[in-house]
């Protein structure tokens, strides 16, 4: 990394970063280095370790350079982290800004003499349109969802940049979507950024090789690289003549007036039409979301997987749920389990890892007009039918009623004409009455079942509800094995004493989530329940009362686990199975019984394990919430 970058990965130049931005240096408790579950450099910016920065020591670099899951976790150094207060934000850009601080601000010295790097006319004098061929042959490409992708045979509309100098041999790129290109710490390139600030992510230092090659280099020092699979990294040290980093500059106008053969193909052919790498054949809520991939890696550990639109590449879920390898399914007619109604995504990677190949964003449509569990509100359409259906039965009898009298007492002849009309309207109105009394009574039970089924639990044995993570403020997990089958079931989550109906948004239909791995939003600690519902309205199946404790670690699910007195060894799940990853913890500092499971506590992560998941007996408990 540049000198000036080490605050993301040094906790020393961390430590001084933090104190510069204002953030108090660890605290509650806990010092500021720490084998965190976080790595690198994060902040909090709410709960009881809000304002506070710590660093997280060990892991990779890739999981120092990671925007945090957790919504109350932000990276101070990055300005686009979504969730950095925007004081944090002013005060990055200010010292950025600052010609007195190296702090979080790219060198602004000029280059050696040992380094490559040469200005020539062919770069120096031109501005304008510019596609930027890969020594595969291939032409860069800027996707409308900000995605760069080094795989275009033909350079048309998208593999055009506008080309910008600044000063100090620097360029900007902005690509067909006016968005601008931009290297990211991770090594990622993405085409999305609306302004190109001075000694930003969008300035590239050029590194002339002649004849129109070049080399980029990204303020943070590394140079852009073409790969063979079509994909663009930030991630190269060095760039070797000849290598993956050489880059063939094609104007769309050479000097002089000359057109280039791309550039005349450019002006004269329209925009070919693309074949989307990804289709989406399918997505309606309720139902598999159906996809094809045209564009799939050769990787033998290419995987694909769906998630909500803006979480991580990190948030896979568990396979043939949430993602599935390649060569396992028929990539013409691919499908995934039904998803709630809202923004959604498929990715590709290429290989066992997280090297992004393809990504499609799309919207989930609702099939009914059916947004919640029935309410009052509901049920008053219902109610009037059933009332006005009461009140003809009653008409009807009482037209009827009179003429089965007069009939039956008369002696004349007629009396037939009366008996009959009169027993037929009887037996009408009477029966409608009947039917509408008896829906009466239906919906009166259900509606008083609700308040007596909503202190424990009730309906079928074999259903049961897991509740998997128990920290305050963070998402509620769970699990529901042999749900009810209605296609209108739902759950909520409740604080404990609350009615069933007082629900508000924190609830979902089985049909739109993941019996096996879902998830309610975080909230404040206490006493809460979980209800499952097995049809529309409010007919309680099964309840599972738990409490939500403080707490800011990691949890964990651990099977298979040995408690030596000190450690834990066990198996936690990871992206290619449930459960095949096999750690041994740091030293469990704590740890507390709870129904059938104990949570052990380390530094930076709880494990949950069930006692029949304990191999061996545990040791002497200390009292977790003690200890926080």
């Amino acid at each position: 990394m540049a000198g000036d970058l080490r605050h993301i990965h040094d906790p020393a130049k961390a430590e001084e970063f933090a104190r510069a931005l204002g953030l108090q240096i660890g605290g509650a408790g806990h010092p500021f280095a720490g084998p965190w579950a976080t790595k690198g450099l994060c902040a909090y910016i709410s709960g009881k370790y809000s304002g506070m920065a710590f660093f997280g020591t060990g892991g990779s670099e890739r999981e120092r350079l990671t925007i945090p899951h957790e919504s109350d976790k932000y990276r101070p150094w990055n300005r686009y982290d979504p969730d950095i207060p925007a004081h944090i934000r002013k005060k990055l850009i200010e010292l950025e800004d600052d010609d007195s601080t190296s702090i979080a601000q790219p060198s602004r010295n000029p280059p050696a003499a040992t380094e490559p790097h040469i200005e020539t006319p062919s770069i120096d004098n031109a501005e304008g349109k510019i596609a930027l061929k890969s020594v595969h042959g291939k032409y860069l490409s800027a996707q409308p969802d900000g995605r760069a992708e080094w795989n275009r045979d033909i350079a048309n509309e998208w593999e055009y940049f506008h080309m910008e100098k600044r000063q100090g041999g620097k360029i900007t790129l902005k690509g067909a979507h006016g968005m601008y290109v931009s290297a990211q710490p991770d090594g990622s390139v993405q085409i999305n950024r609306q302004a190109a600030p001075p000694t930003g992510w969008e300035e590239f230092t050029v590194e002339d090789r002649g004849n129109n090659v070049i080399c980029l280099k990204s303020v943070h020092g590394k140079y852009l690289s073409a790969q063979m699979d079509g994909t663009a990294q930030w991630n190269r040290d060095s760039a070797p003549k000849g290598g993956w980093e050489d880059v063939q500059v094609v104007y769309s106008g050479a000097p002089g007036g000359q057109a280039s053969d791309a550039a005349i193909e450019f002006q004269e052919q329209a925009p070919a039409e693309r074949e989307e790498s990804i289709e989406i054949l399918e997505a309606v809520a309720g139902k598999p979301v159906r996809f094809k991939i045209n564009n799939r890696p050769s990787s033998n550990d290419a995987w694909v997987g769906i998630y909500p639109s803006h979480a991580s590449d990190q948030d896979h879920g568990v396979q043939n749920t949430r993602w599935k390898w390649l060569r396992d399914i028929d990539v013409n007619n691919a499908s995934f389990p039904k998803q709630a109604v809202g923004s959604h995504s498929i990715r590709v990677f290429s290989d066992g890892g997280y090297r992004l190949h393809e990504r499609k964003d799309f919207q989930v449509r609702a099939q009914t007009v059916a947004t919640q569990p029935l309410d009052e509100a509901a049920e008053k359409p219902e109610r009037g039918r059933i009332g006005f259906a009461a009140l003809f039965g009653i008409f009807l009898m009482l037209l009827g009623l009179p003429l089965l009298i007069i009939g039956s007492t008369s002696t004349a002849e007629d009396r037939l004409a009366m008996i009959i009309p009169g027993a037929i309207l009887t037996c009408v109105g009477g029966f409608t009455l009947f039917m509408s009394v008896a829906a009466v009574i239906r919906m009166g039970s259900t509606e008083g079942r609700s308040s007596v089924a909503g202190t424990g639990a009730a309906g079928s044995a074999s259903t049961n509800i897991e509740v998997l993570s128990f920290n305050h403020r963070q998402p509620v997990r769970f699990s529901i094995t042999n749900p009810p089958g209605h296609n209108n079931a739902w759950v909520g989550l409740y604080p404990a004493n609350a009615g069933d109906r007082d629900h508000g948004d924190r609830w979902h239909y089985l049909r739109d989530i993941d019996v096996s791995n879902a998830t309610l939003p975080g909230q404040e600690k206490g006493q809460w329940s979980l209800r499952l519902f097995s049809d529309g309205g409010f007919t309680l199946h099964q309840r599972v009362n738990f409490e939500l404790h403080t707490g800011s670690n990691e949890e964990v699910w651990m099977k298979e686990a040995e408690f030596d007195g000190q450690r834990l060894n066990g198996l936690i799940p990871d992206h290619r199975n449930n459960f095949t990853k096999k750690v041994t913890t740091s030293k469990i500092v704590a740890q507390q019984k709870v129904g059938t499971m104990t949570r052990y506590e380390t530094d930076g992560t709880t494990y949950l394990v069930y006692d029949h998941d304990l191999e061996n007996g545990s040791a002497s408990q200390n009292s977790f919430w003690d200890f926080n």
